[in-house]
């Protein structure tokens, strides 16, 4: 539909920079003294929502109006899979020219954490298959727990639910 309303390449990428009414309001209510969260179904804009608040803090002196003054060091822009990382680059060029340039980074959870990894530890490499995991439970069993059974409480539970040794062992959660 896009492509039969716009004449050309710049209409239609113009057109999809553009933020919708909803999306405006979104922008306006980030404010990042503190933790938020942009919900939507898949191709809703988020990703363009938080390039616009971006933009909107690094132009004209206007990191103080979303409390970033430290945007003016890196950005990193994560996302889950590689064909989005390619869309959000797509859109951050149209908007920037250049994409986050130099000060920024636009790439998955995964080769972030790699990389992170590598930086303080040369030649570390982060195991996706979970066979790290299941050798230290094997390794440290439980009385009580099956080897699949420890894997899972740690991936799935203490892991995803960022619990903390205070509250697992000393407070002993229920």
């Amino acid at each position: 539909r896009l492509t039969v309303l716009t004449r050309t390449r710049a209409d239609y990428e113009r057109t999809i920079i553009r933020l919708s009414d909803e999306q405006k309001k979104v922008l306006e209510q980030i404010n990042l003294d503190k933790d938020f969260l942009v919900k939507g179904a898949a191709d809703t804009g988020k990703t363009l929502v938080l390039l616009k608040a971006i933009e909107k803090a690094r132009g004209n002196g206007m990191q103080s109006e979303l409390g970033m003054d430290e945007i003016k060091g890196s950005v990193a822009l994560l996302t889950y899979t590689n064909t989005l990382v390619k869309y959000d680059k797509f859109l951050s060029g149209l908007m920037h020219g250049q994409g986050l340039g130099d000060s920024g980074r636009i790439g998955t959870v995964d080769s972030f954490l790699a990389d992170q990894l590598k930086a303080i530890e040369q030649g570390a490499s982060v195991d996706f298959t979970g066979k790290l995991i299941v050798e230290l439970a094997a390794h440290c069993p439980c009385e009580g727990f099956e080897t699949k059974d420890l894997v899972a409480e740690t991936e799935h539970y203490l892991w995803a639910n960022d619990i903390s040794r205070q509250d697992y062992v000393v407070e002993s959660l229920e």
